[in-house]
């Protein structure tokens, strides 16, 4: 390779080796503070895709748990309403049974009477108070087979729809909640009373039955309880591997990467150290002038020397060998001089020379 000044190849060979070291350092950098492998589309396109995808299953999966467990809370909420109810029926029936005697003349059968009818209003009362937000649970609203559910109007009408999957599919994705009327003429088939004996016997029967069917209401959502647990703990399970699996595709290895940075980290040190070298190359170029310049005085002084003495090639005056030495000797340029030594040394090797021929009675030759 040639030595020129006007290119500096080999610094910029260095330069474009440092570009690549820092940018992967810069990537390296960026990886292990944010702990993504692919932060960006142009680290893997492909990659990038499929996580987005698998994060949006995880997100939903993680939402359909809350699903889950909000409708676990509903259950929870009708079936302790239930409780209380089942407790007023128990009351119910022991009034039946106290009226149905007879021991007791009308004017106290009118009394348990009264309490009998004041219990079935609050059974009422319960079923139709008691909601999850907003959600009435047990007047009846939520009644009926899964065909009857309608959920195009802004209140949904029918069975209410549990939805936890990622789609949209009945056999997989949701299913049905439907929760029959708890109210008391529902639950005893209209409206009943204990004021005779008669009327009192026939309401025990009425009112065992009246159990049955509260009964069968929150064995149904039992059931409905039990299997939406087993559906939180699938759809836990799915998240969990899915999140494994996205973390495969996104996340950085630490050890590998951290491997990579002090590699990158060693190369861009290096690209800096040759680039500081390769930018100081091209000054050799000068250590080739202040030689051929010192060349050319030194034959000037032997020319100047045979034309004074008539070309006997006589030596100096004594007094000229002091300045000699003062303009070659003393100022003569040493390997690896700078530029600016270079000009300080040519303006006094030009002084020392007119002051040699000076002291000689001659003038300086011409190049």
């Amino acid at each position: 390779m040639s030595l020129v000044i006007n290119h500096n190849l080999m610094a910029m060979n260095a330069a474009r080796n440092l570009s690549l070291s820092y940018g992967s350092l810069s990537d390296s950098t960026r990886r292990l503070s944010s702990g993504l492998r692919i932060s960006t589309a142009a680290d893997d396109a492909a990659g990038l895709a499929i996580r987005e995808l698998m994060r949006a299953d995880i997100s939903t999966l993680n939402q359909g748990v809350r699903n889950a467990n909000d409708a676990i809370s509903l259950i929870q909420t009708a079936d302790g309403a239930l409780q209380v109810i089942d407790e007023k029926l128990i009351r119910l029936q022991e009034l039946a049974e106290q009226a149905a005697t007879g021991t007791y003349n009308s004017d106290q059968r009118l009394m348990i009477d009264s309490e009998f009818q004041a219990m079935a209003s609050e059974i009422t009362r319960i079923a139709t108070a008691t909601d999850f937000n907003g959600v009435y649970l047990l007047n009846g609203n939520l009644s009926g087979a899964e065909s009857a559910h309608n959920g195009s109007g802004l209140q949904s009408t029918g069975p209410i729809k549990i939805h936890f999957g990622t789609g949209n599919d009945s056999a997989e994705d949701y299913y049905y909640i439907s929760i029959g009327d708890a109210t008391a003429s529902a639950l005893l088939g209209g409206a009943c009373s204990i004021s005779t004996q008669a009327l009192a016997q026939q309401a025990l029967d009425r009112i065992k039955q009246a159990i049955i069917s509260k009964d069968k209401i929150r064995a149904a959502l039992g059931a409905t309880q039990n299997r939406l647990e087993n559906t939180i703990n699938n759809l836990s399970i799915m998240a969990e591997n899915l999140q494994a699996a996205e973390s495969r595709i996104s996340d950085v290895d630490v050890a590998t990467e951290m491997t990579e940075f002090v590699r990158n980290q060693i190369l861009t040190q290096s690209a800096v150290a040759m680039l500081a070298q390769a930018n100081s190359l091209p000054q050799m170029a000068m250590q080739l002038i202040p030689g051929l310049v010192r060349r050319r005085i030194v034959d000037g002084f032997s020319a100047a020397d045979d034309q004074r003495h008539g070309g006997r090639g006589l030596a100096p005056r004594p007094s000229c060998p002091l300045i000699f030495l003062v303009g070659v000797g003393i100022l003569n340029p040493v390997k690896g001089e700078s530029l600016a030594r270079g000009l300080l040394f040519g303006f006094f090797q030009r002084a020392a020379l007119g002051v040699y021929f000076l002291s000689i009675g001659g003038e300086p030759p011409r190049p």
